[in-house]
């Protein structure tokens, strides 16, 4: 059995990422999405697409780092609503999956990589790290991000991978235990 670890960038221009236990690509595709509407937000990351995409590996991940997102002053009301959709998407996802997940912060994750917080300079790294990835795109910086919070999580899986600071999601007994509260 392959071990896989998976990186999610939440959000409509973010990316899902697969490497293995030796930090090398598997898969990298950006966030899948769907129509949504008129309204201010257009799109919404579609569940349903990013089921079909991992369904077929999920028994082999052994963990997927998912960044954490948050408010921001300044943004709006509806972008924050879009933002929080596509998280619980996500999370849902991974947990109707049975994929262990965590949460970690956009800045924590990358001062432990050693990666600044410019997400072009972030993706001039991962194609250096991985030249035969697809990121030739200038808006590939989600794929680049979710490279690299792959990569994280294999680490999570040697010795030394303590030091990743996670925030573990609740586990699916804890998540049903808490429904009948």
């Amino acid at each position: 059995m392959t071990k896989l670890y998976l990186g999610c960038d939440v959000g409509l221009t973010g990316a899902i990422a697969l490497v293995n236990a030796d930090g090398w690509f598997v898969l990298v595709e950006d966030m899948p999405t769907s129509a949504r509407g008129n309204g201010r937000v257009k799109h919404e990351v579609d569940a349903a697409g990013l089921l079909h995409i991992l369904r077929p590996v999920a028994c082999d991940i052994r963990l997927a780092l998912v960044e954490r997102v948050g408010a921001r002053p300044g943004q709006g009301v509806a972008s924050m609503f879009s933002l929080g959709h596509s998280s619980g998407c996500v999370d849902g996802t991974l947990s109707a999956l049975g994929v262990p997940h965590a949460a970690i912060s956009p800045a924590k994750w990358k001062a432990q990589a050693g990666l600044p917080a410019d997400k072009s300079l972030v993706l001039a790294a991962a194609r250096r790290r991985w030249p035969d990835a697809p990121l030739t795109r200038a808006k590939d910086h989600g794929r680049a991000e979710a490279l690299f919070l792959a990569l994280a999580a294999s680490w999570s899986g040697s010795p030394s991978g303590s030091h990743v600071g996670l925030e573990p999601s609740a586990t699916p007994t804890q998540q049903r235990a808490a429904s009948f509260r």
